[in-house]
């Protein structure tokens, strides 16, 4: 514990702009509000290890921590024992997006080819970096690699030609594999710079979504791949993937919506579809409710309630 002296020095520091135990600090208007402090400054520190984890402690400004009443006086937050939405937690961005080009490389725009390393249907690491012919290869996540081929490099390429991109040192726990040799078709720049007079005709897309049924029981635990199949309006067989969409994960309390992931998050797009993660085991028992968010041309489009679904406890509850 610290002495009312040293948090009144430490929250001063704070306050000067110095280095103070001090994370944050939080100001409630109405008394109803959610905590929401930014801790990311010191997660690092921890991480790269300037700092040792003593948890983090919650109280009021010295002045008021110190101030004395006839009555007593309280402010009460949910904890990690509270069985309802308002469990406390701390909340992780992962802002490396997974975007395949490898459908859509035009000429004179940067564009990235994707690897991905399937072991048993699981995406798995390899021993170590593969290569590529292409260009330079990076990590995008567990059993994603990816090389990038810039605006400049790409206008070299010749429009409706077949390029391949080879992949070597593909090892696995230790055994060299055979290289990998895939396929890319090089699409003229005008289908994606159109610079001139003239209004652009974008085809209105419809997302349609799979990997959850709508309003379906799901245990808390389950790992589930989000398929956004994006479809042009009145049609049933013109597919297409898209960097322009977003999803948005919520639940509803009365007449809020509180989201999860701090509003709408980029969808994955990978060569054959777009996509997202849901990993119940980050989630509580609730029902939960997904919006789409489209980008095309000048408009921003809003799919609201596309899914709901419910997560439920395995200890107290019984779901088919």
């Amino acid at each position: 514990m610290y002495s009312d002296e040293t948090i009144m020095e430490e929250y001063q520091k704070f306050l000067n702009d110095e280095n103070s135990i001090v994370i944050g600090t939080q100001h409630f208007d109405f008394g109803d509000e959610m905590l929401n402090i930014e801790i990311t400054d010191f997660v690092k520190s921890l991480v790269n290890g300037d700092a040792q984890n003593n948890g983090i402690m919650l109280c009021l400004t010295p002045t008021l921590e110190n101030k004395e009443t006839d009555k007593g006086q309280y402010v009460g937050f949910f904890t990690d024992h509270t069985n309802t939405f308002f469990h406390p937690y701390v909340e992780v961005v992962y802002d490396e997006v997974i975007s395949d080009d490898r459908e859509s490389f035009y000429v004179g725009k940067e564009n990235r080819l994707y690897l991905y390393s399937y072991i048993n249907g699981k995406l798995e690491n390899l021993d170590q970096l593969p290569t590529c012919n292409i260009g330079t290869v990076k990590q995008a996540t567990k059993g994603v690699y990816y090389t990038t081929v810039s605006a400049e490099e790409s206008s070299n390429y010749t429009p409706e030609m077949i390029y391949e991109d080879i992949w070597s040192n593909i090892v696995f726990n230790g055994t060299k594999q055979s290289d990998v040799v895939m396929e890319f078709v090089a699409l003229p720049r005008q289908f994606y710079f159109q610079i001139g007079q003239g209004k652009i005709s974008v085809p209105r897309i419809v997302p349609s979504i799979y990997g959850i049924n709508d309003d379906e029981k799901i245990g808390i635990g389950e790992v589930r791949e989000i398929i956004v199949d994006m479809r042009r309006k009145y049609t049933t067989d013109k597919r297409e993937t898209t960097v322009n969409a977003f999803y948005r994960l919520y639940v509803k309390d009365a007449n809020r919506e509180i989201d999860i992931f701090g509003g709408y998050q980029p969808i994955e797009k990978s060569f054959l579809n777009n996509y997202f993660i849901i990993n119940t085991a980050d989630l509580i028992p609730n029902k939960y409710y997904v919006d789409i968010k489209v980008l095309q041309g000048k408009e921003t489009l809003f799919y609201k309630d596309s899914l709901h679904f419910t997560v439920v406890s395995n200890v107290t509850n019984r779901y088919a």
